[in-house]
């Protein structure tokens, strides 16, 4: 991850030493750069049928193939803004306005050797934290259909198109004192016989304007 966030720094520096170079940069120009990996959920246990069934693991119905978990540390703007900052100092990041975050995909990394082969199909969304109290409706990050002989231990969703990460990180900021928002997963296949313990990551096309004022 720290490499991956000396990449994104690079190419933001670079970006901006040509612009300011340039002799038409004054109005700027938009470079997308990435992709760049966030880990948001980690160490998600589901319980298998026949596992040792951890007391805070995920029970599945079978009827219903389906759980939330919640995204407390969902990262936010001033997190990415202060990143920049970080790397490429007060003055040279003034130059940098993030204009959108565009969603490569979402992995969901099983751990110790389990592989996600009970799973037909799955499908993964995002749902905001309540506004003002109000339930706000999920937005379809994305979904997988099993290859031939099944998914292995890494299981990547091809995301649905338009998703921009950045405005769901402006919303949840805009509600701060309204809870977590979350990702649910739903899925067609079986409840897995052992217990299965996976990390959710999601990769990200951060695309920037880079201004000389």
């Amino acid at each position: 991850m720290m490499r991956r966030r000396q990449t994104l720094m690079t190419m933001f520096a670079c970006g901006l030493a040509i612009c300011l170079m340039g002799v038409g940069c004054r109005r700027g120009f938009e470079r997308c750069f990435g992709p760049y990996t966030i880990n948001v959920l980690s160490n998600i246990t589901i319980n298998g049928s026949g596992g040792a069934g951890l007391p805070d693991g995920i029970e599945l119905d079978p009827q219903n193939l389906e759980f939330s978990q919640q995204i407390c540390e969902m990262p936010s703007t001033e997190y990415i803004d202060g990143m920049i900052q970080t790397a490429l100092g007060a003055q040279l990041a003034s130059h940098i306005q993030i204009t959108q975050v565009g969603l490569d995909e979402v992995a969901l990394t099983a751990q110790d050797g389990q592989t996600w082969d009970f799973i037909q199909s799955i499908n993964v969304h995002y749902i905001p934290k309540p506004v003002d109290g109000v339930a706000q409706d999920p937005i379809l990050l994305g979904g997988a259909t099993a290859p031939a002989g099944g998914f292995d231990d890494e299981l990547v969703i091809t995301t649905a198109a338009g998703v921009n990460f950045l405005q769901l990180m402006q919303a949840n900021d805009a509600n701060p004192a309204e809870g977590c928002p979350s990702i649910r997963v739903s899925f067609e296949g079986t409840v897995p016989t052992e217990d299965i313990t996976f990390d959710v990551a999601v990769s990200i096309r951060p695309c920037a304007r880079i201004t000389l004022r």
